[in-house]
């Protein structure tokens, strides 16, 4: 297929690079997470200390970065920003074997780390709405999705390969780069690509507004703050998902079930693998399914996996294996349907120039929406002793997703043309 401009393949390797840039995400993200205790050990502090140093701040990190990196992006263009970001990427895991001494040196490396997210993640709906045809924009989107999960994938798998095969911790983090560089090498190629002629989706009610008026339509408009809502509920609930559920299954009754830490990850590999495969899938089934309308695969979502993550605390489920598997693979499956679907509303309910905005916003304050989802259930935890109360609160605020997609209808304030 050709671009606008007549050079064939041009678009997909702006997609791949895009999507190469979450595979770069998700790798980064979850680097520390297997090998937790072994740095606690080294540097002298506790588990829980070290997570928050090594997890808390590249989120933080990347909240911030995104909703920096949407103007920077709307300005400067799409290679340019994820080049930027995935070098910024690349320099923090290469950091990581001169800053490993101590928890104020892992903090920077991971602050390095996650700044360099925010470009990245940016781009999604800007690449869907500039380079593709709006009946490939769901697909484009959940193509790019499932780069994350196959970043966390990696991550699991590669971290302790490298850190038995380097012996250091450090030394491991740092052997990853293979990824961010191949990220960073597609990104840069980008740059020599002729960009397709813009063709907007929408414009404003006048042609004259300028950019500055199109954002503040955006932000005056009602399907915006739904749009951020859903994304918002989205990594609250996933994120305490992911968080609380792998204790749940390891940690000994009446806690939780008993079956100990490789046993749990061996069952959480299957969220991940059900998260892949519902990204990669949710583009056609947006098309093929729903016919291109976004709202009832929102809803889809959002039911079913509140309804398979609430499946896990009965005894019927998480007492046979197959059972729990097949339940953890449908969560992931269909959450992974929230992201790609929320980026394809932007990328062709919004103008082309002003997407990063839009995009970078979102899913910067979406990611507080994570935080605050572990540190919720995280204190029902606490304040109980057992996880039910948590795993009902996932499956709640999945419930309160799927009402708000309701209302995600397109703005009024712009017009399609398509």
């Amino acid at each position: 297929m050709e671009n606008e401009n007549g050079y064939p393949g041009t678009r997909w390797l702006m997609l791949a690079a895009v999507a190469v840039g979450q595979v770069m995400i998700g790798t980064t993200l979850i680097c520390y997470a297997p090998i937790l205790g072994i740095i606690a050990g080294d540097i002298g502090v506790s588990v829980g200390e070290i997570s928050a140093a090594a997890m808390g701040t590249i989120i933080m990190a990347a909240a911030i970065s995104s909703i920096l990196s949407g103007p920077i992006l709307d300005k400067f263009g799409v290679a340019r920003v994820i080049t930027l970001g995935a070098l910024i990427t690349t320099m923090g895991v290469l950091l990581a074997p001169v800053f490993d001494n101590s928890l104020r040196e892992i903090i920077l490396v991971r602050l390095i780390m996650g700044m360099g997210w925010g470009p990245v993640t940016a781009c999604t709906s800007t690449v869907a709405a500039r380079w593709f045809p709006v009946h490939q924009r769901g697909i484009v989107a959940g193509m790019v999705g499932a780069g994350i999960s196959l970043g966390i994938i990696l991550g699991f798998i590669l971290t302790p390969a490298f850190m038995d095969a380097m012996g250091h911790w450090s030394l491991a983090i740092r052997s990853l780069v293979v990824i961010p560089g191949i990220a960073l090498i597609l990104a840069f190629a980008t740059n020599f690509l002729t960009e397709p002629e813009i063709h907007e989706t929408v414009t404003a009610e006048y042609d004259s507004h300028k950019i500055s008026s199109d954002v503040a339509l955006a932000f005056k408009s009602l399907p915006t703050y739904v749009g951020i809502l859903c994304m918002f509920l989205f990594t609250w609930y996933m994120n305490a998902f992911n968080d609380l559920t792998p204790g749940f299954i390891a940690i000994e009754p009446p806690t939780g079930l008993g079956m100990g830490p490789a046993v749990a990850g061996h069952f959480m590999s299957a969220v991940q693998v059900g998260m892949l495969l519902g990204s990669a899938a949710s583009g056609f089934i947006l098309m093929k399914i729903f016919k291109g309308r976004i709202k009832p695969v929102l809803i889809t979502g959002f039911l079913f996996s509140g309804v398979f993550m609430f499946a896990v605390k009965f005894p019927l489920v998480n007492s046979a294996p197959p059972l729990l598997t097949a339940s953890l693979f449908l969560a992931g499956f269909f959450e992974a349907f929230i992201i790609p679907m929320v980026a394809t509303f932007i990328a062709t309910n919004y103008p082309s120039t002003i997407m990063g905005r839009i995009y970078g916003t979102t899913f910067g304050i979406s990611i507080f929406g994570g935080a605050i989802g572990v540190f919720v259930g995280s204190t029902f935890l606490h304040m109980t002793g057992t996880y039910m109360i948590s795993i009902t609160m996932v499956g709640v605020v999945a419930l309160l997703g799927m009402v708000a997609s309701f209302g995600i209808n397109p703005p009024k304030v712009f017009t399609h043309i398509d």
